[in-house]
C-alpha cells in the first residue's frame, strides 16, 4: 500500500489564469515526492484528498476548483512514477475516491493506493 502526503499547490496542467508556472511546479513536486514510492504493476484502488488554498474557494465559486480536472492532471503526473510499470499506466486504477478540502495547515494531496483484484 502507498500512503503519502504530497506537499505543494495542486493545479491542473493547463492553467488559463493566474500563475501559469504553478502547474509545472506542481507536476515537478508530484514526481519528486513519489519517485521513490513502490511501483504499481496491476489493478489498484486509489483514494485522493486534495487540500487547496482557501482563496480557491471564493464567494462566487464556493465549492472550489473542479476536482475532475485536478484528478486527471494528478494521475498523468503519477504515470511518470507510481504507474510507470503498469500496462496502460493510470488505467490500472479500477476505483477512485476523490475529495477536496480547504488546506488548513498545508496544501497538497493525501494519496493512498492499494492493490486489488480485477
Amino acid at each position: 500500500m502507498i500512503n503519502i502526503f504530497i506537499e505543494g499547490n495542486p493545479s491542473t496542467l493547463r492553467r488559463v489564469r493566474g500563475d501559469k508556472m504553478r502547474s509545472f511546479k506542481w507536476k515537478r513536486a508530484i514526481i519528486e515526492q513519489t519517485k521513490r514510492c513502490e511501483k504499481v504493476g496491476g489493478p489498484c484502488k486509489m483514494d485522493v484528498i486534495f487540500y487547496f488554498e482557501a482563496n480557491q474557494f471564493p464567494w462566487d465559486f464556493p465549492y472550489g476548483p473542479d476536482i475532475d480536472n485536478h484528478l486527471k492532471s494528478f494521475q498523468d503526473a503519477l504515470n511518470e512514477t507510481i504507474f510507470s510499470k503498469a500496462p496502460g499506466k493510470d488505467s490500472c486504477i479500477i476505483e477512485v475516491i476523490a475529495k477536496k478540502r480547504r488546506g488548513l495547515r498545508k496544501t497538497g494531496v493525501r494519496l493512498r493506493i492499494w492493490p486489488t483484484k480485477n
